[in-house]
Parts: C-alpha cells; structure tokens; sequence
C-alpha cells in the first residue's frame, strides 16, 4: 500500500467518524450547541486577526499637503507592533492545536488543548489590557501630545468652554462678542502622585485609572484594533468556558491555566504602583529639600522622580517646578529657566519680553523635531503663545491674534484650539477662505477622536464659515456650510 493511498484511506476513516459523530450529535439534541460554539470559537478568532489590520493607538500629529489638498498624519504607537506580534502567535498556536486535535482525534488530547488554549488566550488578554498603561508609561513623547489634544477638546466641550460661549452670539453676524475660554493652567497624563504614606488613598482613586492607562488621553485615541483584539480574546475566553461545560477540571489543571497569566498581571500592576509610589516618595522629598534651600538637592530629587515615572515630565507643575529650581541655582541657559523667567515676565506686565522669551524657546524644536516628539518644555512655550494669542482675540486686537495664531498654526497644524481661535480671528477680518481651509483642518483632525462631544464643535466652526461667506456675498458656500453646520 503506497503513501496516497494510506492517506486515502485514512481521510476517509476521519470522514466517516465525523459522520457518525455528527449523526448521534442530532439524535441527542447538541448538534446546535456544538456548531455555535464552533461558529464562535471561528468568528473570535476572524476579530483577533481583523485586529492585525487596524491601528492600535493613533494620534494626530501634523498635516501633509498632496494635490492641493491637505491630509492627516496619524502617529501610531511603537507598541502596536509588538502586541500584533503577540496575537499573531496566539492565533497561529491555538489554531496550530487545534488542527492537530481534529488530525489525530482523542478526549484527552483535547482537555490538553483546552488547558494550553486558555492559558494563552487569558496571558494574552493580560497583555491587551495592558497595552494602554504600557503606552502611557512607556511612549511618553506621543502620550504627552496626546494629552495636550485631549487638554484642547475639554477646553472647548466643557460648560464654560467656547461651544456654550458661542451659543449666543448675539446681533453682530461675525460674533464680535464671543469670548473664547482661555486653555487649561496645567497639562499632564495625570496628577502628580504624592508621597509613599499617602500615595494611594480613596480620594485617588480616579486617578489609579489614569495610572492604569484608562484615562481619556488613551482612550479618546484608541484604535478599532485594540477594541477588535480585546472583544475576540474574550469572545474566545466565554466559546471556550462553553466548550468545557461537560468536562470536569481538576484544581490542578485550573491552577496551570491561570497561573502564568496571574503572574504577568501582578508584575504589571506591582510595577505600576511601585514607579507611582516611589515617585510620589521622591517629589515629596525635592519640596522638603527647597523648603530647606537646597536647591541643588531639590533638582536631583526631581529628576530621580522622573527616571523612576517618565510621565510625569510630561506635566506642568513638573517643568515649572524644574524651571524655578534652575532659575534658583542661576542656571539661566536651560529651558526650563527660560520658560519659568518668561512666565514672570508676563505676570509683571512686561508682555513683550515675555513673549520674545517664548518664540526662543519654541523655535530651538520646531524646525527640527516633529510636533509630537517635542519637548515639554516647547509644549509649554507653545502654550503660553497661545494663551497671549486668545487674550489678544478677546481685547479686540484681531489683526494682532491672526498674526500670532496664524504662526502657530503653521507650527503646530493639528491644534484645535489654535484653529478654532484662528477662525474667529479670520471671521472678524473677513477671511473666508481661510475660514473654509479651517473647517477641513478641524474635521479631518477630529476623525482622530473618540468622542461624541466633537459633533457641537464641528458644527460651530461649520456656523463660523457659513458667516465668513455671507459677509463676503458668496451665498453658495454660506448655505453648503450651513446645512453642514445642522447635520454635522
């Protein structure tokens, strides 16, 4: 007998197995159950590798221009490789055992199967839960401007923000009373953790899920993959507890299938609330340490506290608190100074200076690093520009914040609230066409978000160029906008 026919023959041994199967299946009344569980197990495993093909974490980062027409650059997270990776192999191994289960048919293989299967399957759903903590914590630069985006919605979606300010814009068509909100004073992942005697508390624990990565600078920019990766894993998990509904486990076998992934959970969260604690530890001792005057100590203090918790560099109070430990120690040519003196300067009424202070410090980054590989401290400077723009919008110098807010728009292109504040500024001075340019930047930067609160936003600046055309004549364009602005 030749090796084509021994697998002839064999083949139709499995098929005829299958057929006896299948017929007693239908005589007991299971025949339905085990197909959905197939079905789901199959369709689980179809989200999983959908996943492979959709961003992770995405975040708007500039604007390229092609054929005329200006595009969104989305900065993905380095990590969504390395967890693609991980599904990738998760997929291929249960589906690998699967197959081989199916080749060589034996209960006991199968309870081998199940055991292995869900131990990956759970380690691997360890991992995608934490994948946006691992983000936060680790890709500080993208998670830092992802912030400042998260910062700029709120401040426009808030009660006080510039949506309920607009609502009544009274009898002047070009809204020359709206009163814009200024940003918010400080920009960070999340607060800055206190001590290791009072670090974690009931008070904060809101801020254990921004510790987590769960805050909304995650998940305002959270791709369809994550969501995809999550939903199949535990789609996998529920098909694989129905699967072994009439298969009895032993301790020992539900102790080696939880034990792996319990172990990476703990490590995960151990070292999350290690890094917190011991940063909070460090920063309550760089105050103690100023109190005293030894500034030096402070400084040192405080940059232990950032290698220990890289976010936190990405925080206000953290680069003002450097900046004035600099200034302290008379070291003026750091940025930190530069920006800390800036801030002075403009609280003693000396605007100008302060100002001139600012561009120094943002234009040494600007031309040479990408926006969301800046700095804090340019993120800052870029801030505080943008907060004397808005205060020149709302005294009345138009001319003025359209100079300004147009050279930070070209800096930084995906900034809502320099858009926003720009259009309002084009509006007043009869611009149409850059009104119109506005809208399209605006919308194609909100296709990055996650929110339902963009729509109030959208349909504001969509009002804003139907203005702008009305004032110029162009009654065509005001009327395409202003059905837009209705159904946004």
């Amino acid at each position: 007998m030749n090796i084509a026919s021994t697998l002839r023959w064999n083949l139709v041994r499995i098929g005829r197995s299958w057929v006896l199967q299948l017929g007693r299946c239908a005589e007991d009344g299971v025949l339905i159950g085990r197909m959905i569980t197939i079905g789901g197990f199959l369709a689980s495993l179809l989200i999983a590798l959908i996943s492979l093909g959709k961003p992770w974490y995405s975040v708007p980062v500039d604007f390229v221009e092609t054929g005329g027409q200006e595009f969104l650059v989305l900065q993905h997270g380095r990590l969504t490789g390395v967890m693609k990776v991980a599904v990738l192999l998760v997929v291929v191994r249960i589906m690998f055992g699967a197959t081989l289960r199916i080749l060589i048919p034996s209960r006991r293989s199968w309870e081998t199967w199940r055991t292995t299967s869900t131990r990956w399957a759970l380690t691997l759903l360890v991992l995608i839960l934490a994948f946006p903590g691992l983000t936060m914590h680790l890709e500080t630069n993208l998670s830092g401007h992802a912030s400042w985006q998260d910062a700029q919605h709120y401040s426009l979606t808030w009660l006080g923000g510039d949506v309920y300010n607009d609502t009544d814009a009274g009898e002047d068509f070009s809204k020359a009373a709206v009163l814009l909100s200024g940003i918010s004073s400080q920009c960070g992942l999340f607060d800055l953790p206190e001590g290791m005697a009072g670090g974690v508390r009931v008070a904060t624990m809101g801020f254990i899920v921004d510790w987590l990565g769960f805050g909304t600078v995650f998940t305002q920019f959270e791709g369809k993959g994550w969501l995809a990766a999550t939903a199949g894993t535990l789609l996998f998990l529920v098909m694989m507890a129905r699967f072994s509904y009439d298969m009895p486990m032993r301790k020992r076998t539900i102790r080696r299938m939880i034990l792996v992934p319990s172990f990476v959970a703990t490590i995960l969260i151990s070292l999350c609330f290690a890094a917190v604690l011991t940063c909070g530890h460090y920063l309550t001792q760089s105050r103690i340490e100023h109190a005293k005057g030894n500034y030096d100590r402070s400084l040192q203090l405080l940059d232990h506290a950032a290698v220990v918790l890289p976010a936190i560099r990405h925080h206000t109070h953290f680069v003002a608190q450097r900046g004035y430990l600099l200034l302290a120690l008379d070291r003026m040519n750091e940025p930190e100074a530069k920006l800390v003196y800036g801030v002075e300067m403009e609280a003693a009424g000396h605007l100008g200076q302060a100002e001139e202070t600012f561009w120094q410090i943002l234009q040494e980054e600007s031309d040479q690093v990408p926006v969301w590989q800046w700095r804090p401290v340019t993120r800052e400077a870029y801030r505080a520009l943008l907060r004397s723009g808005l205060e020149d919008l709302n005294s009345g110098q138009n001319e003025r914040a359209h100079e300004t807010l147009s050279l930070l728009a070209r800096i930084c292109p995906v900034s809502l609230k320099t858009s926003i504040a720009l259009q309002y500024a084009a509006l007043r001075l009869d611009k149409a066409d850059e009104c119109s340019l506005l809208v399209h930047r605006i919308r194609s930067t909100y296709d990055a978000y996650d929110a339902l609160s963009k729509r109030g936003v959208v349909a504001m600046v969509e009002d804003n160029a139907a203005r702008a055309h009305y004032l110029t004549g162009d009654t065509l364009a005001a009327v395409r906008h202003h059905r837009r602005s209705i159904r946004p």
